[in-house]
């Protein structure tokens, strides 16, 4: 009896002890399980916040002259083909007269055009013509239409050629009267883009005849400058 009660004595410190270490265990295996879990959402948390740091690339948009800006700068891409056009200028007409004065015009002259293909369109041509040097002076208000084949539309230098029909006002000093006679007109001339939006025009032969009351034609030779403003979609 004394022999299990020595016995029982002397092992109790040991189960203490065992027990002890094993609480001590089982402790430290949870620090590390609850420090891991935090390291985890941490890295998640960073990595959330650089998705959102990080920006989406910037999306193309475009200037006032229809260029592809990206940064302020310009996108270097292909050449498109514009679907319409705006030309304003500046337009000399030498008429051969039949009363025996040569008559040398100028004004302006505003052309809009429709591109339905890549090289053909369709354009309008309204001018405004004066003289002043050779009595009676004389004005002429021009409204016309027609076609437009253009050469290498994508190219930088763009050929093109053009006919018209329409329809001339005749004013003068003499009589205040106004006659509206019929014209025919066709030209040659070239583009050459400044820019994707904007070019220079010359059309250095243009051919007018008009058709007078007498129904003889009178006729015309013209030369144009100007710019062009291009249209794309």
């Amino acid at each position: 009896m004394h022999k299990l009660a020595v016995v029982i004595l002397l092992s109790l410190p040991g189960l203490a002890y065992a027990q002890l270490s094993q609480s001590n265990n089982d402790s430290q295996a949870s620090i590390v399980s609850t420090s891991g879990v935090g390291l985890d959402s941490s890295a998640a948390s960073q990595d959330a916040n650089g998705s959102a740091q990080t920006a989406p690339p910037p999306a193309s948009r475009r200037d006032y002259f229809g260029r592809d800006m990206i940064f302020g700068t310009r996108a270097v891409g292909p050449h498109e083909t514009p679907v319409g056009s705006f030309t304003a200028g500046y337009i000399y007409t030498f008429t051969d007269s039949q009363t025996g004065h040569n008559r040398s015009l100028m004004g302006w002259s505003a052309v809009p055009e429709v591109r339905f293909y890549k090289n053909l369109g369709l354009q309008a041509d309204f001018e405004g013509q004066y003289v002043r040097s050779v009595y009676p002076a004389e004005n002429r208000f021009i409204t016309a239409a027609g076609f437009r084949y253009t050469f290498a539309p994508r190219s930088r230098f763009t050929p093109f050629v053009y006919g018209e029909g329409g329809e001339v006002r005749l004013t003068t000093q003499a009589n205040h009267s106004s006659d509206w006679n019929p014209i025919v007109k066709g030209g040659i001339g070239f583009e050459h883009k400044v820019t994707r939006g904007i070019a220079f025009q010359l059309i250095p032969g243009e051919y007018y005849g008009q058709q007078l009351d007498d129904h003889t034609w009178q006729h015309s030779f013209a030369a144009r400058a100007g710019f062009t403003f291009n249209l794309y979609r």
